[in-house]
């Protein structure tokens, strides 16, 4: 039985982002259907699907179908040249088609990157995971993406002692990127590389300050000449009494600030979630947040509040603080971060307003801090003698 040939437009009813969705060229025999990405995306209106090509409504139609003819000329070839040579054709002998997709899955990736609409923050993280792919497979090609290779870059990951959930984001990164060349159809859907890989991901212990531990780290003074670790305490200090985040510290600015009266509101969109929080400063912990704000306050509200650091030189800092204030915890804005939710959850019991100070997007995150906040009161309830 000879095959049958020919284009189909969005195969999968569902359009890209920019209103585009792909041509594949769909395969028939007995009963079973394979299908070749083009490389080809258009607009709905530009496909004519009485002729099944390419209407003059594209300004290169004639070059469009001119492709679309070529590749389909070419898979017949194929099924001819594998009839004369085994007396036999099916579908399989087409996998490995004109080395289908033989074209940078790295260059992919970093094209769709920049187009995505993320934060530049996650753009960053996600730039990351592809020098990570590219330092283990330089060039990657779409038809190199198997399991075999996924497995063994989780292999190379993990040799380098990277700790499980950073391992999990990487593949969760790259599966992403995948998963977007799966739906352009530049990936068949029965050879996506993760389809049968398993993300594992460790539950981790957030680690928090007590009010004793925060007060040590509030009265320490450092000499003039240690202005940078002056800053860095105070910037930490500050993640303590708001949950801002590292990167959200870094871009805060004056303009930022809604003055009221007596009342002061941080109002941003957070950086890692571009969830927007309107943060009281008046009204948290006695107004210590404020106190560093008008420490910091820049005369021009389009500066920003704090100076530029590395979390890498950041963190060097903290862990001189961490040992000058005899705090055993390995001090990171993170840890500030969870100090906050922990202690709102401690004086509010508040899911609700947990949620709204921290801009999660799932009440369950904020629910982890009420639990946080009863086991810290339990393990200071173990430690007294009654």
């Amino acid at each position: 039985m000879i095959a049958k040939y020919k284009a189909v437009f969005n195969r999968l009813k569902r359009l890209n982002k920019d209103g585009t969705a792909p041509i594949v060229i769909e395969v028939y025999l007995n009963r079973k259907r394979r299908y070749f990405p083009t490389n080809i995306s258009i607009l709905p209106e530009q496909w004519d699907s009485k002729t099944n090509r390419v209407n003059r409504k594209h300004n290169e139609y004639q070059k469009v179908n001119s492709i679309i003819s070529k590749n389909i000329s070419l898979l017949e070839e194929l099924e001819f040249v594998k009839f004369q040579t085994n007396g036999t054709f099916d579908l399989s002998d087409l996998d490995n088609f004109g080395e289908t997709n033989n074209e940078s899955f790295y260059e992919f990736m970093k094209s769709s990157l920049e187009k995505r609409n993320i934060t530049e923050v996650s753009k960053i993280k996600h730039r990351r995971a592809l020098r990570y792919l590219d330092e283990f497979k330089p060039n990657l090609k779409f038809n190199q993406l198997t399991y075999s290779l996924i497995n063994s870059f989780d292999e190379y990951l993990h040799a380098k002692k990277y700790h499980q959930n950073t391992v999990h984001f990487l593949h969760k990164t790259i599966k992403t990127y995948i998963n977007l060349a799966v739906r352009s159809e530049l990936i068949p859907y029965d050879k996506n590389p993760y389809k049968n890989f398993k993300l594992k991901r460790v539950e981790t212990t957030k680690e928090i300050l007590t009010e004793t531990e925060i007060e040590k780290i509030e009265k320490i003074q450092f000499t003039d000449s240690n202005e940078n670790i002056n800053k860095i305490r105070d910037m930490f200090l500050f993640s303590c009494y708001t949950g801002l985040r590292f990167s959200d510290l870094q871009v805060i600015k004056g303009s930022d600030f809604i003055h009221d009266g007596n009342t002061v509101y941080m109002s941003i969109n957070q950086e890692k979630t571009d969830r927007p929080v309107d943060i009281p400063l008046h009204a948290l912990f006695n107004g210590k947040a404020l106190a560093v704000y008008e420490k910091y306050r820049p005369k021009n509200n389009s500066e920003h509040i704090f100076p530029k650091y590395t979390n890498q030189a950041a963190n060097r800092l903290l862990k001189i603080i961490a040992i000058s204030c005899g705090i055993t915890i390995p001090l990171t804005f993170h840890v500030g971060r969870h100090t906050f939710g922990t202690l709102i959850a401690k004086f509010t019991g508040d899911q609700f307003l947990i949620q709204n100070l921290m801009g999660h997007a799932d009440i369950k995150t904020s629910q982890v801090y009420i639990h946080l906040s009863k086991k810290h009161i339990e393990d200071k309830l173990k430690n007294v003698k009654w």
